[in-house]
């Protein structure tokens, strides 16, 4: 969770850019989303150094792009 909420204000504080929008970064909704496996996250000497959602769309980033074509979003950790 706090790699998610350390990139959202690094992000912000970078450009501008509001990277998660409204209750995105919830920790429930953030419990939910990892118990349906849409978050992976790598490690890196035992540590977590990355994550990544699982989504098939992302309208506010990619609103040009169809269903079933988005990238997803990746987090990665700068400290490792």
């Amino acid at each position: 969770m706090q790699i998610l909420t350390d990139a959202a204000r690094w992000v912000e504080q970078l450009d501008g850019t509001t990277m998660w929008v409204d209750d995105e970064l919830a920790e429930s909704r953030i419990a939910s989303e990892v118990d349906a496996g849409l978050f992976h996250v790598a490690e890196c000497g035992g540590e977590i150094a990355g994550a990544l959602k699982f989504q098939l769309d992302d309208q506010l980033f990619w609103p040009d792009l169809a269903t079933n074509d988005s990238p997803g979003r990746v987090v990665l950790c700068g400290e490792i």
